[in-house]
C-alpha cells in the first residue's frame, strides 16, 4: 500500500498529479463551478487519464506550479486551486536516479525556465490535449515549441538537468504521460478504492517497452493537508 504523505515527505523535484472535483460554496454560482469542472473533465477524456494537473514540489509546504502563468504557492493552495475544489487524486512521483544535488537544481532552471515561454495556442492543445502529436509528428515542433502548461513546465524542468521523464520533448507532455513513466508496479501498490481509476487508466495505456521507467510512485497525498 502507498503511503499517505504529508508536506515534509516530499522531496524537492516530486511531482504530483491531480484531478479535482468541484467542492460547491454558499457564493459560487453556477457558471463558476462549472468552467473548472468542464476543463478538468475535458483534460482526463482527451489525455485518456486520469489525472489533469501536475505540481512540481518546492520547498517544504511549497510547489512550483503553472495555470497560464508560473507561480509560487502554498501546498495547500495547489491542491485546492485556492481553496475552490479539492483533489479527487493527488499521487505524488519521484524521479529515479536524483539526488541532493540535482533536485535543487531542478528549482533554480524551473524558476528561469518561464522567461522563455510562449502564450498557449489552440495548436499546442490540439497538439497535447487531444493526443494528435502521437498520431501526427508534424503537429509536434514548430507550432508548440516554446509553449507550456503544467506538465510540460514539470517535464521541462527535468529535462533541463540531464534526467528527462521520457523521450518524448517535454513540451508535448500531458499530465497521463508523466504517468507513463512511473514503474507500473508502483503503480498497482494503490489500494485506495478512489484511485483504482488512475491505476487501471495508466495500466490500460502502458505497453511493456514503450518508454523507459523513470519515475516510481511514492505516495498519495495525506487528506490532512487539503481537507
Amino acid at each position: 500500500m502507498v503511503s499517505n504523505l504529508r508536506a515534509p515527505d516530499l522531496y524537492r523535484g516530486d511531482i504530483i498529479l491531480t484531478s479535482m472535483r468541484t467542492r460547491l460554496g454558499s457564493g459560487d454560482s453556477f457558471q463558476s463551478a462549472l468552467a473548472p469542472a468542464i476543463e478538468n473533465n475535458f483534460i482526463n477524456v482527451a489525455t485518456v487519464s486520469a489525472y489533469s494537473h501536475a505540481i512540481l514540489a518546492a520547498e517544504t509546504g511549497r510547489v512550483i506550479e503553472f495555470r497560464k502563468t508560473m507561480k509560487e504557492k502554498s501546498l495547500r493552495d495547489a491542491l485546492t486551486d485556492g481553496g475552490r475544489d479539492l483533489p479527487a487524486v493527488a499521487h505524488v512521483f519521484r524521479r529515479r536516479g536524483s539526488n541532493g544535488k540535482n533536485r535543487p537544481q531542478v528549482l533554480i532552471n524551473a524558476r528561469k525556465m518561464v522567461q522563455g515561454f510562449r502564450p498557449v495556442d489552440v495548436h499546442y492543445v490540439v497538439s497535447v490535449w487531444m493526443g494528435l502529436n502521437r498520431l501526427n509528428a508534424r503537429l509536434r515542433q514548430e507550432e508548440v515549441q516554446g509553449m507550456v502548461v503544467c506538465s510540460s513546465f514539470c517535464a521541462a524542468a527535468w529535462a533541463s538537468v540531464g534526467l528527462p521523464l521520457s523521450r518524448d520533448d517535454p513540451h508535448n507532455m500531458s499530465p497521463g504521460d508523466i504517468a507513463l513513466c512511473a514503474d507500473p508496479a508502483t503503480m498497482r501498490s494503490v489500494a485506495s478504492a478512489r484511485d483504482l481509476w488512475a491505476l487501471a487508466v495508466t495500466a490500460a495505456r502502458q505497453r511493456p517497452g514503450a518508454r523507459d521507467i523513470t519515475l516510481d510512485l511514492v505516495g498519495v497525498m495525506d487528506p490532512a493537508e487539503y481537507s
